[in-house]
């Protein structure tokens, strides 16, 4: 599932105008290579791949995603640019109570340390090699 080829697959599906989303793992200093390995395999198929998190109650801890697109940088829409699609194809958006412009924007936001290490290359993952990680205090 977290493999190059796999993504290769889901490239040749995908609509040009379609996003691929995939959680990758909970998200702390301490596990970010879990996430930055994905990432790199991602960032190997698809010309645009983002980073966001958010808190899930459910696992009390930050948990991350990468969005991946052909053509379409979520980076590219400001609030009012998401408040108004959602307006548009929802009408009354006051029954969402997660998601709106702002917090589209609040996503995409990591922290400066995440940041700098997501930032440098890294090698993909491929069918018939190890994924090569365990995270701390494993």
């Amino acid at each position: 599932l977290f493999t190059k080829e796999f993504y290769r697959h889901a490239f040749r599906v995908l609509d040009e105008g379609g996003t691929l989303c995939v959680t990758s793992s909970y998200l702390k200093p301490t596990n970010v290579a879990v996430h930055k390995r994905i990432l790199d395999t991602i960032r190997s198929v698809f010309p645009i791949a983002r980073s966001l998190y958010s808190y899930v109650g459910a696992y009390d801890v930050p948990w991350s995603y990468i969005l991946a697109s052909k053509k379409n940088d979520p980076l590219d829409m400001d609030a009012a640019t998401v408040d108004r699609i959602l307006a548009d194809r929802i009408g009354d958006t006051s029954a969402l109570k997660f998601y709106d412009g702002v917090t589209h924007e609040r996503i995409f936001r990591m922290p400066k340390d995440i940041r700098s290490m997501l930032s440098t290359p890294g090698e993909p993952l491929e069918d018939g090699k190890s994924f090569g990680i365990v995270p701390k205090g494993i």
